[in-house]
Formats: structure tokens, C-alpha cells, sequence
């Protein structure tokens, strides 16, 4: 829930007005020519939660010959390929082109290159994931109404697409679809669909009164997931199902012997707002509100499998599964369900942030510094334009953002710069962002009882990564030379400038002990409070981390290899640390007098 003027509201109420003014104030104020593109960039930014590096990275493929690929980009060992049509731009034509080049490219992968280079890595992607059967997800979005005709056209094509090639999928949105995909990224079920009632058939159970334990019949399961899919999944952490890859085992276990899905399956869990039992006849239980929590990948299956086969073979179908359904009518309990039945699978780790208790409590904090801190991306589509005017940022830290920035603070972006600050971790943060997710491998190592309680620790290492991104050139897109790809290390050589200094005030004892979790949060705010001050720094910065990549020992260990540079070498090479650490020295060393003595003079 997003808390405004300490009303709750439900994340998933996104109003089409709200939505298509938030993408034309995207899109319209850029010229003609690019408005396909800065869509694509809202597609990306909002629909698949890209970052602005991930952004760039994702759209070089964009331009002449693109072949109707607009972004291409890997997740969760999917390949998703993104086409975007703007306004008038869009039509069943547009549609039919998408579907018609893309099978050109699925088909001949490399006949398609042409004159474009980028096209080249995409097509090795698209033989190599076809080779390993693994999941393409294809994507034509549109800012435009769907009509009927274009949905029914749509569906017939989707249908035959993805009998002809197999493991993958076919999407194409328009605004209302795009609506609805996002309703259901923010785990919030529609209006529409609150206090409806489905009706389960049980074989075995066991009730109290908030959990029933039963044994469905996999059939019955099929026809209770077919009967109500369309709202069924709304809650699950995994989000949009249909779009995911069919589990090659479920299907297996399904056609080959069914029974065993009792045996080797750890089955579903439901919450829904009540049952109601009725012992009469066939025991069957009423839910309302169902949502199913856990098991969306072997429920969806089952369905989809069930619904191929003949209705007599469907009617004789053998197995049964578990099934856990809890009554949880306030949702009190649903993150946590939620969380805890979905920590074992394999699903992203980036969809526990907002289930996270300490990011929700960090989200409190930083709208009271005049910040919304957007734990689910999407969330502030959420917002009307007078809700989200109401975040106005803080006036003092102004100068370290863009000029009419909206004040939305990104979550995968601000635990990535504090990686990269606070805990000097600039690869992982620029290249291994996953392991910064919940549960993953550095989660721990970020958030513990040592860390921080103040959101300054978290607002000052995210604005000077915009700093450096929007007054120095450190971004993807408009970067030079080794700027390019160095934003996290800018923020890492950043702080572990701060600390030398405050070593040579005699703040600090050693370099080598170099922690800027260590320093006083009053005393990063006297730095970031003063603009005059900050900005000196800033630009020490840049000119330090510019004659580190000049220094010959770290020339040899990069060697014309920036990437695979920043990707390890960077954060754990001792000559790289080393020659870090001289820089700074030096930098501070030649520091002229009065900016130190300046220094000196705000810090108390």
C-alpha cells in the first residue's frame, strides 16, 4: 500500500488518464522523430523496470534496420524482445509487420543482420536460446486503444505464433492491456474482481478456522484455475503469469503419469478473504476473493495442459495435489505468506523489495524527506499527478539532481549506489546488480542489524550517482571514454574521498580501514548540505578517477577491456586498489588550501 497524508491506497488503482498523461509528458516534449523511442524508454523504465543504463544498454539495437526491435534484453533466463508504437505510429499493420519480421528473425536469425550491426548479438541470443529451449517473450506495446477487431486478429495470431514455435510468446498491448499488466505487477486485484466467489471441489481435507488443508483432484484444480484465471494470479510475486515459461517437468508429469503430482509436488497455496464449506453431496468449499500465492507455475500448467485434451480423456483424468487455502479477509498476512511460500523457487529477487520490512520503513522515512521511494517501480503510476506533485524533494540537494526531476527514488537504483558508496562494492552494483536483491548473495552483507538507520545513508550515494549521470557526462548514453560505464565507481571514488579527507583531519587513523558507513551522518550532511563545498568535491572526483584510468599499472590491467575491468578487477585487484588509493592521496595532497580550509571550517 502506498501511504499519502497517512491514508493508505491500494497500489494497483491506475487510472488510464493518470497513465497515458505520465507517458505523454515522457514522450511529447521531445521531438518528432523520437517519440517511438522515448516510449520504448517508458516501456522499459516502467513496464520491465529497466534502469537508465539497462535503458541505453537495451535500445542500441533501435534505428535503421532494426527489423521491428525496438529493445532487447535478458531476465530470468527469458529473452525479451520489445517493439513500441507511439500514437499514430500504431496500426493492425504496425502489428502484422512486428509479427512478420519477427519470425524472420526467429527463423534466420543472422539473414536478418543486414546493415545492422547491433542485430548481431540479438541473433546469437535467439540460436542460442532456441538451442536450449529456453523462454523468448515478445512484446508489441502501444500508448493506443486496442480495438475489438484488433484484439480478436490479436489472439488468432498469438495462437497460431506460438504453435509454430515453441517456448515462445506472443503479447500485444495496448494502453488497457498495459493497464492491466501493471495492476497486476503491483499485486493489487482490480475493483472488479474484489468479492468474487469460486467454487473448489475437495476430496480429502482437513479445516480449522482460517486454514483448510485438502486433496484436489487435478482435474477439479484444472477447471477451478481455467473457471477463474482471470483474476486468480494478481497476487502472486511472480506476476503475470501467462507470460512465463511453461515448467517442462509439470507438463511431463502431467501427460505421462499425473498421479505423481501428489508424491513430488509441494502443491498450491491459497489466501482468499473467507470459505465457506458446504458438506452436502460433493464436499465443496467457496472462496472469495481467491488468489493463488504459491504453486502459479504448476497451476497454470495443469490448466494449460488440461484444457488440450479431449473432454472425455479431461473428464477421466487421474491424480491428485495439496492444496493449503487460508482465510486472511484484511490481508494482514498476505506479504508474508506471499514471501516466505515464494523464498525456496526460483523467481526474481527484486519482487521481495517491496515485501521487504525495512524498505517499506526507508519508504516512510524518505517521504518525509519529500521523496517517494518507489519499492515497486510502478507504483507511482499509481499516483495521480497532484498526489505525485505533492513529493517536492528537499531544496538543499537540489543541485544534485536533474533539473525537474520528479523526486521518485527508484529502489533497484538506490541499493545499487548504496552498494557502490557505503559499502564500496562498485562492480557488483554496476555489473552483478542481481546479487544485491533480496535474498541474493550480498542482501545479507547490505542489510543487517548494522545497517543504517538514517536515509541519508541511502539519499547521498544515489545523489551523487545522479550528479555524476547528469552534470559529468557518467551514463551509457552520452559518456565518453572511460565515463561511459563508470557511474557506481564514481560514487565508490567519491566516498572513499570523503574518508580520506576526514583521515587527514584526523577523523580517522588508517586508510586501509577505509568504511563510509563509519562517518558521522552529521558530518556527511554539513558536506552535502553546502553546495559550494560539495561541488569542489565532486569535481575532485572526476578528476581523480581521470587520472586513475591514465595510471599505467591499472592501463595493464584493463587493457582496452573496460568492462571486464569494472566487472572484478576494479572491486578485489590490489593493484587496482592500490593505485586507487595513491590517486586519492595525491588528489587531496594537491587539494588547493583555501578549498581544504573551507572544509575544515563547515565540518565541526
Amino acid at each position: 500500500m502506498v501511504q499519502l497524508n497517512g491514508k493508505s491506497q491500494s497500489n494497483g488503482e491506475i487510472k488510464i488518464k493518470n497513465l497515458l498523461d505520465n507517458i505523454d509528458s515522457d514522450v511529447e516534449p521531445n521531438s518528432l522523430g523520437l517519440v517511438d523511442k522515448r516510449f520504448a524508454n517508458w516501456v522499459l523504465r516502467y513496464m520491465f523496470e529497466r534502469t537508465e543504463d539497462e535503458i541505453d544498454s537495451a535500445t542500441e539495437v533501435s534505428g535503421k534496420y532494426d527489423n521491428s526491435v525496438d529493445a532487447w534484453y535478458e531476465e530470468n533466463n527469458i529473452l525479451h524482445i520489445v517493439q513500441c508504437k507511439y500514437g499514430t505510429a500504431h496500426s493492425w499493420k504496425a502489428i502484422t509487420e512486428f509479427i512478420a519480421n519477427i519470425e524472420k528473425l526467429l527463423t534466420e536469425p543472422f539473414k536478418v543482420v543486414g546493415q545492422n550491426d547491433k542485430l548481431y548479438e540479438l541473433a546469437s541470443r535467439i540460436e542460442a536460446f532456441q538451442l536450449d529451449s529456453k523462454e523468448i517473450s515478445l512484446f508489441y506495446v502501444s500508448n493506443s486503444f486496442l480495438t475489438q477487431a484488433e484484439i480478436a486478429k490479436s489472439d488468432f495470431h498469438k495462437e497460431k505464433f506460438e504453435k509454430s514455435y515453441t517456448n515462445t510468446r506472443i503479447n500485444i498491448f495496448g494502453i488497457e492491456e498495459i493497464k492491466g499488466y501493471l495492476e497486476m505487477e503491483l499485486n493489487s486485484l482490480p475493483a472488479k474482481y474484489r468479492g468474487k466467489e469460486a467454487k473448489l471441489l475437495l476430496k480429502n481435507k482437513f479445516i480449522t478456522d482460517t486454514t483448510c488443508v485438502a486433496e484436489v483432484a487435478v482435474k477439479d484444480l484444472a477447471k477451478f484455475v481455467y473457471d477463474n484465471e482471470e483474476y486468480l494470479f494478481y497476487s502472486n510475486v511472480r506476476n503475470f503469469l501467462r507470460n512465463t515459461n511453461v515448467n517442462k517437468g509439470i507438463s511431463e508429469t502431467f501427460r505421462k503419469k499425473p498421479t505423481d503430482f501428489w508424491f513430488y509436488n509441494n502443491g498450491i497455496t491459497i489466501v482468499c478473504d473467507n470459505f465457506i464449506p458446504n458438506n452436502t453431496g460433493d464436499f465443496i468449499l467457496t472462496l472469495s476473493t481467491p488468489q493463488i500465492v504459491n504453486g502459479c507455475q504448476t497451476a497454470n500448467t495443469i490448466c494449460n495442459e488440461w484444457r488440450k485434451m479431449e473432454r472425455e480423456s479431461a473428464k477421466n483424468l487421474q491424480g491428485s495435489i495439496l492444496v493449503k487455502i487460508i482465510k486472511d479477509p484484511n490481508s494482514i498476512r498476505r506479504d508474508d505468506i506471499t514471501r516466505f511460500t515464494n523464498t525456496q523457487n526460483a523467481i526474481s529477487g527484486k519482487d521481495f523489495y517491496a515485501l521487504d520490512i525495512f524498505q517499506k520503513k526507508l519508504q516512510r522515512e524518505f517521504k518525509e524527506l519529500g521523496f517517494y521511494y518507489e519499492i515497486q517501480r510502478k507504483s507511482s503510476l499509481a499516483l495521480s499527478p497532484s498526489e505525485l506533485k505533492k513529493f517536492k524533494g528537499n531544496n538543499t540537494y537540489k543541485y544534485l539532481f536533474p533539473k525537474n526531476y520528479n523526486n521518485v527514488l527508484p529502489v533497484k537504483e538506490v541499493v545499487q549506489a548504496y552498494a557502490a558508496g557505503m559499502h564500496l562494492l562498485p562492480a557488483t552494483a554496476s555489473t552483478r546488480s542481481g546479487e544485491l536483491a533480496p535474498y541474493a548473495e550480498q542482501w545479507s552483507k547490505l542489510f543487517n542489524k548494522n545497517t543504517p538507520e538514517d536515509p541519508y545513508h541511502f539519499l547521498f550515494p544515489y545523489a551523487v550517482m545522479q550528479y555524476a549521470k547528469t552534470y559529468l557526462g557518467y551514463n551509457s548514453k552520452n559518456g565518453k571514454g572511460f565515463r561511459k560505464n563508470c557511474s557506481m565507481l564514481y560514487v565508490t571514488t567519491y566516498f572513499k574521498l570523503i574518508v580520506y579527507l576526514l583521515r587527514k583531519m584526523d577523523k580517522y587513523d588508517k586508510l586501509e580501514n577505509v568504511d563510509p558507513l563509519k562517518i558521522n551522518i552529521v558530518t556527511l550532511r554539513q558536506l552535502f548540505d553546502n553546495e559550494g563545498v560539495n561541488k569542489v568535491l565532486l569535481a575532485l572526483t572526476d578528476k581523480t578517477l581521470e587520472f586513475y584510468m591514465r595510471d599505467n599499472s591499472v592501463k595493464v590491467l584493463y587493457q582496452d577491456n573496460l568492462p571486464k575491468f569494472l566487472k572484478s578487477a576494479v572491486q578485489t585487484n590490489s593493484t587496482a586498489l592500490e593505485a586507487m588509493a595513491n590517486q586519492i592521496k595525491d588528489s587531496i595532497e594537491y587539494m588547493e588550501s583555501i578549498e581544504f580550509e573551507e572544509i575544515q571550517r563547515i565540518i565541526c
